[in-house]
């Protein structure tokens, strides 16, 4: 798992309150190795483990999981968490399985890959025993990740693959820092060209991003609309706080005729003012 869902309840809980402040660092820290690992809350055959693996895997010392407490307590070789959050992991568990079969429905059986395939007993090529015979796993980042995420459609990324197709046509044109017409030229060209004259480089990692949330505006509003929109934008918008999406949801309100987004500000705009607000106070206060 990669959050640490702990209940208010436990941190109220007689035994998280009746342990001093060294116990409960050092529960909270093997607690977010459990968490990790998802072992539920066992850290199985730990009892030979040298200091510095305990300062490396846990961030805690030996002495300090030597001795029971009410927070955490050995059982033989293993070492047992108090307030661990099964459910939560159970949870996980099953969503991240339930999303493996439906991205397999959608998008076929993934090929068997080293370290990955379905030869090892484990869902994610460890195999780290644990006391009831299970496996001990270590998250998998792909597993839970699949090209059909939330609001994710074929059309977006069919989009999205056709302005890394363009991106690549346009970067590879050997005209300066410019697409060379003659060679590259596409519905993304002036939209690639507006960026580089913004921002004095090519958009070449926001290519499909470029192309998924500009094609829909190209195709209804037109080029020259699309892009004095898109110009006035860039204009307006630091290099940090581009956000495609945003920009076409208030695609309207780029006309140069109001300020953008109903009266609110850019980001960057937002960012100097909340620095101009900070000075102001550290002069008052006579810390500048």
């Amino acid at each position: 798992m990669e959050w640490l869902n702990l209940h208010t309840k436990t941190l109220k809980s007689p035994e998280f309150v009746g342990s001093d402040p060294v116990e409960r660092a050092t529960w909270l820290c093997l607690t977010h190795f459990c968490v990790t690992q998802e072992n539920g809350g066992v850290i199985v055959d730990c009892r030979p483990w040298k200091d510095r693996q305990w300062q490396q895997l846990c961030a805690v010392t030996l002495e300090e999981v030597s001795t029971d407490c009410r927070l955490f307590w050995w059982e033989g070789d293993s070492l047992c968490l108090f307030g661990y959050p099964s459910e939560k992991q159970a949870e996980i568990q099953h969503k991240r399985e339930a999303g493996k079969v439906a991205a397999q429905k959608r998008w076929g059986k993934p090929k068997k890959t080293r370290g990955n395939g379905s030869s090892n007993p484990t869902p994610n090529g460890s195999g780290i025993p644990t006391p009831n015979g299970s496996s001990q796993t270590i998250p998998n980042a792909t597993a839970e990740t699949t090209p059909n995420g939330s609001g994710y459609t074929e059309r977006e990324g069919e989009r999205e693959r056709e302005g890394e197709r363009e991106g690549k046509k346009i970067a590879a044109a050997p005209v300066g820092k410019k697409a060379d017409t003659s060679v590259a030229e596409s519905w993304l060209t002036p939209y690639w060209n507006a960026w580089i004259a913004r921002f004095g480089s090519p958009p070449r990692h926001r290519a499909g991003a470029l192309a998924k949330y500009l094609r829909p505006l190209h195709d209804e509003f037109g080029a020259d609309e699309t892009l004095s929109h898109f110009q006035l934008y860039l204009a307006r918008t630091g290099p940090n706080f581009v956000d495609l999406a945003k920009f076409a949801d208030t695609f309207a309100d780029w006309n140069g005729r109001q300020p953008p987004a109903a009266g609110r500000a850019s980001p960057m705009d937002q960012t100097i003012a909340a620095g101009k607000r900070v000075l102001a106070r550290m002069v008052e206060r006579g810390e500048a």
